[in-house]
């Protein structure tokens, strides 16, 4: 692919991550199409069967699993990329686009969000129960509507992170590394790598990550790595809650003191600085007892009680959370173009 004479290095790059953006603002998941992620955990089921029937110790094949579902995802993202070309050269384009539209959640989190929201607007608490359960991993059949409420608002807080800011995050510094390793030519190829390489990570630990007697030895470098990949993307996300807020007129100084305050507080070392800048955003309480697996947890609280949850703090969190990812693009595109 050539780049036209006089742009900036970065220019194929940030068409290509603009053009991936809005095709998830159109057409959302995939349905009908094949999904990176589904491959993914493929891979990742048959790597568990293989190690899991060796000799080696629980600790020993989860981190083997992991370094051969890396490297299978690797080979075929390289596969997909690069297979097709002889026969149309525009998959140049279209392979690492597809996979960045593919690795971006910002539609459907928007939409699933406002589904609770909805049913909660009509007093439809078995819908709103049903509809936030997709978005959860705990037990929701005996919500409350402040219950239901707080659920909405954390998962979209820290699914803003995982299935925005990450992803975009990846593939802005794998093609960073495309552009001063190999060229301005291939730094979109090794955008799609790192979004898909991240996928990994994130449906690795979605997969095993859990601390039960199945996999509390088996998934510790799968929620380990998680953690690590997650990061920087989980502060950065915490910090555009912060600026979006001030974009919609809430009260960016309270999230970011309730950010500074409550992050630490939470169990996952990157969940709290999103959800804790969302509660300070919105004025309303996070965390407290779950149902998990039928076990009751009581998670550490984040934010103040000013207000109780209503119906319209979901809208507000989607909204923020819209205007964070938006401005995380921004922010990202001027980068590139200014330095690239």
């Amino acid at each position: 692919m050539v780049r036209a004479a006089g742009l900036p290095a970065g220019t194929v790059l940030l068409a290509g991550l603009w053009c991936a953006w809005l095709l998830d603002l159109l057409l959302g998941d995939p349905r009908r199409l094949p999904h990176p992620v589904m491959l993914i955990a493929l891979l990742a089921r048959f790597w568990k069967r293989v190690m899991q029937g060796t000799w080696l110790s629980p600790l020993v094949s989860g981190c083997l699993t992991v370094l051969f579902t890396l490297l299978s995802s690797l080979l075929a993202g390289l596969i997909f990329l690069r297979g097709p070309l002889r026969l149309l050269s525009a998959w140049e384009w279209i392979g690492p686009v597809y996979l960045l539209y593919t690795s971006l959640a910002l539609r459907s989190l928007t939409e699933h969000g406002l589904a609770v929201f909805r049913a909660l607007e009509t007093d439809d608490l078995a819908g709103a129960r049903e509809k936030v359960g997709w978005m959860v991993s705990r037990r929701t059949a005996d919500m409350n509507r402040e219950a239901v409420v707080r659920a909405c608002v954390e998962s979209v807080a820290e699914n803003m992170s995982d299935g925005v800011i990450a992803p975009l995050g990846s593939a802005c510094l794998g093609g960073s590394l495309g552009l001063l390793l190999a060229g301005a030519d291939q730094a979109l190829a090794a955008a799609a790598l790192a979004a898909l390489l991240y996928k990994t990570v994130n449906t690795l630990d979605s997969l095993f990550g859990y601390t039960d007697d199945r996999y509390l030895f088996f998934g510790r470098c799968a929620a380990r790595l998680d953690d690590l990949a997650n990061w920087p993307f989980a502060r950065s996300c915490g910090l555009l809650i912060v600026l979006a807020a001030a974009a919609v007129g809430k009260n960016s100084g309270r999230a970011w003191q309730v950010m500074v305050r409550d992050a630490r507080k939470h169990q996952s070392p990157n969940s709290g600085w999103p959800e804790a800048a969302m509660a300070g955003a919105l004025g309303i309480r996070l965390g407290g007892p779950g149902n998990y697996a039928g076990r009751i947890m009581n998670k550490p609280t984040l934010g103040d009680a000013e207000e109780a949850p209503g119906s319209h703090h979901v809208r507000q969190a989607v909204k923020i959370m819209q205007v964070g990812c938006w401005l995380a693009l921004g922010l990202f595109s001027l980068v590139f173009f200014l330095f690239s």
